[in-house]
C-alpha cells in the first residue's frame, strides 16, 4: 500500500469508524499502525489493559499523542507510567518534557527537578540558559540548590560548553568570570568565526554590555574586536551593526573623560578603510 493510499485508508477509518464493527476496526488499524484509533476505541469499550497492550508497539515520536487519548478519558495516571515506562530506557528529550511537565502539575517538584536535569544533560541542544534557570528555580524551592548547581556546572564544564558557562556567570552577576572565560577564547586565525570563537559569537557583546560600568576598558575592547569582525564581514548590513557597537564605544570613551582617544580612534579606522565607500556612508549617517 502507497503512503497516498494509507492516509486515505486511515481518513476513512476515522470517518466510518461508528459503522464498523470492534474486530473489524481494530484489524484495519493494526493493518495501517493507526494506533490512537484502536487505543481510543478500546478505551471507549472498558478495555484499558488490551489499550495499554497496544500502546506498546507506539513509537515514542507518536506515544504522547496517546498519552493524551488515555488523560482525556481519565486515565492519566496510567499516562504518565506510560511515558515513565519510556523514559527509563530513553532520554526522549520530548517525553522528558512531558513528564517534567506532569510532575510540576501535581506539585512533584523532586520528580520535575529530576526530569529537567537529565533534560539538560542529554542532549547539548538543551544545554541552555533558560534551562538552567528552570532548573535552578525548582531547586531553589526544593533547598537544594549548592548541590544541583554543583553538578549541573560539572556537567558544563567537562562539556566544554564555554558560552553557556559566559551566560551563566553573567546571570549571576559574575562579570569577572564572564570576562575571564570570553578572553580565554580569544581567537585572531579567522575572523570568519569571530573574536571569540563561533560558539561564543552573539554572547561576547552581552559581556561586553555588562562589562560597561565595572570593566569599561575591558568592554571597549570587545566592542572594538566585533567592530573589525563586522567591517571583515563586509556589507551593508554589518556596516550598519558595527556602527551601533561604535556609538558605545565613543559613549564608553567619554565617560572615561578619553575623547582624544576616541579621535584617533575612529580617525585610524576611516583611514584603514577608506576604500569602503558603503561604510563610509554608515558611519556618516550615524554621525561617527
Amino acid at each position: 500500500m502507497d503512503e497516498f493510499a494509507e492516509s486515505f485508508e486511515v481518513l476513512l477509518l476515522g470517518l466510518e469508524a461508528d459503522s464498523i464493527d470492534d474486530e473489524t476496526f481494530l484489524r484495519l488499524c493494526r493493518e495501517t499502525e493507526s494506533y490512537d484509533y484502536i487505543v481510543d476505541r478500546l478505551l471507549k469499550r472498558g478495555r484499558l489493559d488490551e489499550a495499554l497492550a497496544e500502546a506498546k508497539h507506539v513509537e515514542n515520536y507518536d506515544i504522547l499523542e496517546i498519552a493524551d487519548i488515555l488523560s482525556e478519558h481519565g486515565h492519566e495516571d496510567k499516562a504518565v507510567q506510560l511515558i515513565q515506562e519510556r523514559v527509563e530506557r530513553d532520554n526522549d528529550t520530548d517525553l522528558l518534557h512531558w513528564l517534567q511537565e506532569q510532575y510540576q502539575f501535581k506539585g512533584n517538584l523532586t520528580g520535575a527537578m529530576e526530569m529537567a536535569k537529565r533534560t539538560f544533560t542529554t542532549s547539548l541542544f538543551e544545554a541552555t540558559i533558560e534551562r538552567y534557570r528552570e532548573i535552578r528555580q525548582l531547586a531553589q524551592q526544593l533547598d537544594r540548590w549548592e548541590a544541583v548547581r554543583s553538578e549541573i556546572m560539572a556537567y558544563v564544564q567537562q562539556s566544554h560548553i564555554t558560552a553557556l558557562q559566559i551566560e551563566i556567570a553573567l546571570d549571576e552577576g559574575q562579570v569577572d568570570l564572564a570576562l575571564q572565560l570570553l578572553q580565554a577564547g580569544r581567537q585572531t586565525e579567522n575572523p570568519g568565526l569571530g573574536p571569540y570563537g563561533s560558539d561564543n559569537l552573539n554572547v561576547g557583546i552581552e559581556v561586553a554590555k555588562a562589562a560597561e560600568e565595572s570593566h569599561p576598558q575591558e568592554s571597549i575592547e570587545i566592542y572594538q574586536a566585533y567592530v573589525e569582525m563586522r567591517i571583515e564581514w563586509r556589507g551593508r548590513e554589518n556596516y550598519q551593526v558595527a556602527c551601533q557597537y561604535l556609538i558605545s564605544i565613543r559613549r564608553l570613551y567619554q565617560k572615561l573623560g578619553q575623547s582624544d582617544t576616541w579621535t584617533r580612534y575612529i580617525a585610524t579606522l576611516r583611514e584603514q578603510h577608506r576604500n569602503l565607500p558603503a561604510l563610509k556612508d554608515e558611519l556618516a549617517k550615524a554621525k561617527l
